[in-house]
């Protein structure tokens, strides 16, 4: 932004998200460019996202009679993956957690969050999954959900340290935090 000087554009276009959106240091580096290098009232391409939670009961492949189970101890910790290529069932609809405006990203707006999500069918949820859908402008969007056509980035999948047994409409409460240092 130095090489500018005082010149600041009506239009900034960027793509420097990773499949977790704010991994790279994206909203540190949007949040400068709005500030220093956009004219007040410009126009940010993308200009936000929305990330949606959903409750998932991710196992292990089966091979004719071998079974892999013994390996479900090994998941930690999240990871990014194309879901459809794991062997999984959705337990939950997904749900919107948070919109992020870029123009206006403050180091607040990844604060925790609670939201309330209620299982739509039963089984072992052993993990959430988690995306995000990028506005380019008020009418497009790119969404990197499961079974999107976007194959830029990939869904993200955290493995709960306690694997919980739901029956349907029970109720789960889940905690959304930012943990990448912002």
């Amino acid at each position: 932004s130095a090489e500018l000087g005082s010149t600041k554009a009506d239009l900034l276009v960027s793509e420097i998200f990773d499949s977790g959106l704010v991994g790279e240091g994206a909203l540190l580096s949007l949040r400068h460019a709005a500030v220093h290098l956009l004219k007040p009232g410009g126009q940010m391409i993308p200009s936000a996202a929305t990330i949606f939670v959903q409750l998932v009961s991710v196992t292990a492949p089966q091979h004719a009679k071998l079974t892999l189970d013994a390996l479900d101890v090994l998941r930690q910790g999240c990871t990014a993956a194309r879901l459809h290529t794991l062997s999984h069932c959705m337990l939950s609809p997904a749900v919107s957690v948070r919109r992020l405006e870029f123009c206006a990203a403050t180091s607040d707006c990844l604060n925790e969050c609670r939201v309330r999500m209620t299982a739509q069918r039963a089984g072992c949820c052993n993990a959430l999954t988690w995306w995000f859908v990028l506005h380019l402008d008020e009418a497009t969007s790119l969404s990197a959900a499961p079974g999107s056509n976007v194959r830029t980035w990939k869904q993200n999948i955290c493995y709960l340290t306690l694997p919980m047994e739901l029956k349907a409409d029970d109720e789960v409460e889940v905690v959304v935090r930012n943990d990448s240092g912002y």
